[in-house]
């Protein structure tokens, strides 16, 4: 919840992030040296051969470092 107030996604209720959450393949998050969520990104998925990303978020404190990238598996992409 902390994350999503971060970046402004204030819209969202705790059920509601819940339902996402659970009907989420995939989630994926970094944490930094005091163990807070600071980027995250889940992942709705077929496992063959589609996969969608939904709600990549990186802390205002932590942009400008790729961890967008990083969270999605893509930070060797130029």
């Amino acid at each position: 919840m902390r994350l999503y107030k971060d970046v402004s996604w204030e819209g969202r209720s705790f059920e509601v992030i819940m339902s996402c959450l659970q009907g989420s393949q995939l989630c994926i998050g970094i944490v930094d040296e005091s163990n807070n969520l600071i980027g995250f990104t889940r992942i709705v998925n077929d496992f063959t051969y589609k996969a969608f990303i939904f709600d990549v978020m990186v802390n205002v404190n932590h942009r400008g470092h790729g961890l967008g990238r990083e969270v999605n598996g893509r930070e060797n992409v130029q």
